[in-house]
């Protein structure tokens, strides 16, 4: 059986600058948050990559999970621990991104 995840998942509003972001990560993580989600709608994959390793270095500090929304391939070069998708990101269907990014990272849809 999978580990069962508990506990509050936060989301980190998107359009922060990068100082503002890690600041109200690291708080939230300070107050108990140990499942954090990154959305950053509207901007380009390299920016938002930079700025999911940089959160994925923090939730690593913090024991905590890190979730990618809406790229798959930005949680997996970020090393994050899970995506979360909405039916018109899915490029896939759920057996073969399954099998694309391996058993251990958490899927949300």
């Amino acid at each position: 059986m999978k580990e069962r995840l508990t506990g509050i998942y936060g989301i980190l509003p998107s359009g922060l600058d990068e100082d503002d972001l890690m600041r109200r990560a690291e708080a939230a993580m300070k107050g108990g948050v140990r499942l954090l989600q990154m959305r950053e709608k509207g901007m380009g994959f390299r920016r938002a990559l930079k700025r999911a390793r940089a959160l994925r270095a923090l939730t690593r500090e913090h024991d905590a999970r890190l979730i990618i929304n809406d790229s798959w391939q930005m949680a997996v070069e970020s090393e994050a621990d899970g995506v979360h998708l909405g039916r018109e990101d899915e490029a896939f269907r759920l057996g073969e991104l399954r099998s694309e990014i391996g058993d251990e990272m958490i899927i949300g849809i």
